[in-house]
């Protein structure tokens, strides 16, 4: 059997959008970290049940403000045995624009493509997408997705893992938000 040399790589558009505009990926290590800290910190019965030790992280006179509260509240209300898509991560929130605008070209249903944002302290935003009741309905969501979109390596990823994640990088102090 003779094989046959591997396709071309396309070129990816992401490459062609400014340097403040290109999302970036969470690396494992950091959300493997934000767990370890996390579960160093609460015990394995109440781990990700525990009530957030702070405020959602958010800017003075932040325009996404609304936003981060709506995802902070469906997180915390979420079932942590669902799934969700970890998106990306924006150093701009000028790129939720343009990502909202892809995501609408796919003419989704009513509430499929539900963004949830979450502004870290380092002020970069991180992006998901959904909540599914299994990782096969995730799965199925991320091949619908552009291919713009899919170059990114959306993860998919559990609501507690997404808790864990958050209380670690998105959560200000008691009594502070930015």
């Amino acid at each position: 059997v003779v094989a046959s040399p591997p396709p071309a790589p396309r070129p990816n558009p992401v490459d062609e959008l400014p340097e403040n505009e290109k999302p970036i990926q969470v690396p494992d290590e950091l959300l493997f970290l934000a767990d370890a800290m996390q579960k160093n910190q609460a015990a394995p019965a109440t781990r990700n049940r525990a009530a957030p030790s702070g405020a959602p992280y958010i800017k003075p006179d932040d325009p996404l403000r609304e936003a981060i509260l709506a995802s902070h509240r469906w997180l915390e209300n979420g079932n942590e045995d669902h799934y969700t898509i970890q998106l990306m991560l924006l150093k701009d929130p000028k790129g939720l624009e343009k990502l909202v605008d892809q995501l609408t070209a796919i003419q989704p249903s009513p509430g499929e493509m539900d963004l949830k944002v979450f502004r870290l302290k380092d002020g970069k935003i991180l992006v998901y997408l959904n909540e599914c009741p299994s990782s096969t309905a995730c799965e199925a969501l991320l091949r619908r997705l552009p291919v713009e979109l899919r170059a990114n390596h959306p993860t998919i990823r559990t609501l507690a893992r997404l808790k864990s994640t958050v209380r670690k990088l998105a959560m200000a102090a008691s009594g502070h938000t930015g």
